[in-house]
């Protein structure tokens, strides 16, 4: 049944498309549902499981590209690298990132033809996730060829464009070349600001940041971006937390795990809300699993 959660594209799809109903019945309060889930798919009821977009972000782009017409002159242009996350489960991450790029005169482009593989490298299907890398490599070689900067909103995208797929292709120039140029947005965006400072404007949030950085954003060895980040917005004080979740994908949301997960990340959580004020993290998933420890106290 595992096999089932690896299709990512697939259940995104389907999700999107009928979202009022696969919302309806994904949500942890229609315990019967969850229950069936349960034994089929073996997904722990409890779990808080994303939502789904309405529309693909993909879509939002090519709406939002038209209506805003970005100005091909501007001298930053990035590809965004669009993640299946984002793509089907949570468009405002993906909005915000247009949005806040846009006010900064970034030019964007956006790329989508199918989920990084992750899911598939953490259950061993090594040759998957190499045949997706050349792949995607090889499409990508023209706009790399064109001075994009690529860039990911989510950090395991990141992680696996930037690690894993040079180190499963390692004779493929292509997959090097794009790993050189691929860029975490919280890397981006400090890159920006230190090259060329980011518009003003910023202003207090009147609330304390509690930020927990997720294992995918420290493995990526660039340092706390998105503290750095944050620390930017005047008068806010910010809480870097830099400890597991225990969500570990696929693993941590199945019956047969999240218990185990959850103990995992009860030390994150405990730090994480600590204090009272904004609660984000580095990951989506890192968050919906330190929520949910937080919720039922896990000992």
């Amino acid at each position: 049944m595992i096999l089932k959660l690896l299709k990512t594209d697939l259940n995104g799809r389907i999700g999107v498309y009928f979202s009022i109903i696969s919302n309806f019945f994904l949500n942890k309060r229609r315990i019967f549902f969850r229950k069936i889930l349960s034994l089929f798919i073996g997904i722990d009821a409890s779990v808080t499981l994303p939502k789904f977009n309405k529309i693909s972000f993909k879509k939002f782009f090519a709406k939002y590209k038209k209506k805003f017409e970005f100005k091909k002159h501007y001298n930053e242009k990035i590809l965004i690298f669009n993640s299946c996350y984002v793509n089907y489960n949570d468009s405002k991450i993906g909005e915000a990132l247009v949005k806040v790029l846009e006010k900064n005169n970034v030019y964007m482009e956006q790329f989508y033809e199918g989920c990084c593989k992750m899911p598939q490298l953490e259950q061993g299907k090594v040759h998957e996730v190499q045949l997706q890398s050349e792949k995607t490599a090889l499409i990508l070689k023209e706009k790399i060829d064109q001075g994009f900067k690529v860039v990911t909103p989510i950090a395991s995208c990141a992680l696996m464009i930037k690690s894993h797929w040079p180190l499963l292709s390692p004779d493929d120039k292509n997959v090097a070349r794009l790993a050189k140029e691929t860029m975490d947005i919280d890397e981006y965006i400090w890159d920006l600001n230190n090259r060329k400072g980011l518009v003003d404007g910023m202003k207090s949030l009147n609330k304390n940041i509690t930020l927990h950085s997720s294992c995918h954003s420290r493995a990526q060895n660039i340092g706390p971006k998105s503290a750095q980040i944050l620390k930017l917005i005047p008068d806010t004080k910010t809480i870097n937390v830099e400890k597991c979740s225990g969500h570990g994908g696929t693993w941590g949301i199945k019956k047969k795990w999240n218990k185990t997960a959850r103990k995992v990340g009860l030390s994150a959580a405990k730090q994480v809300f600590k204090e009272e004020g904004i609660i984000a993290s580095t990951c989506p998933l890192a968050g919906l699993h330190l929520q949910d420890i937080n919720e039922q106290k896990v000992k």
